[in-house]
């Protein structure tokens, strides 16, 4: 098997992963069928979660109690429903800029989490996904820290402009580029 055939599998294999977290998820959030419904109309919402799924696993423990993972989707969830219903329809890119939103609305508390495997720490900010990182680093601790460094330096409306650039394919974000401020800010705008 040639190279790029075994980077291409290994692709496939991480993108099931992410979609089989994601699943998980979804079931355990009770929010399978809205899902569904959303995937239809906007599929760039799958996208997205899948690769927050990835990007975080169900590892990442916030505060709350929950995973990390389940309160980007039940938050993307519940702003998609308050907008969809707001406009009365779900076709308006309002109504997935709200989803959007609510999916990055918790993210920045990853840099309120260390993860290490000895001497090797994972990085959220420059570093590859959790899910791929784990691969290689699969007894990986994970602790509760004050943010450091330059992930301390930067403002939650940074820190979801970076991921949004990391996460969703170009296109996608250029498609989306109106309303980035939006997104980042946690409002979206009302136009």
């Amino acid at each position: 098997m040639a190279s790029s055939d075994r980077q291409r599998e290994r692709q496939q294999q991480r993108v099931r992963q992410a979609e089989r977290l994601l699943g998980e998820v979804l079931r355990a959030t009770e929010s399978q069928r809205l899902a569904n419904s959303v995937w239809l109309t906007w599929p760039l919402a799958k996208t997205v979660l899948s690769a927050i799924a990835w990007f975080l696993t169900d590892k990442i423990v916030h505060p709350s109690g929950y995973s990390l993972l389940s309160l980007c989707v039940v938050k993307a969830f519940r702003r998609y429903e308050q907008r969809r219903l707001q406009l009365g329809t779900a076709d308006d890119i309002r109504v997935l800029v709200a989803f959007l939103t609510g999916a990055f609305e918790a993210l920045p508390a990853v840099i309120e989490v260390q993860v290490r495997d000895g001497i090797h720490d994972w990085d959220p900010l420059q570093g590859q996904p959790l899910g791929e990182w784990l691969e290689v680093h699969p007894n990986a601790s994970f602790e509760l820290v004050e943010p450091q460094g330059e992930a301390a330096d930067r403002s939650p409306e940074a820190l979801r402009l970076l991921w949004l650039g990391q996460l969703l394919p170009a296109d996608d974000l250029g498609a989306i580029s109106s309303h980035l401020s939006s997104i980042c800010s946690g409002n979206p705008s009302e136009r």
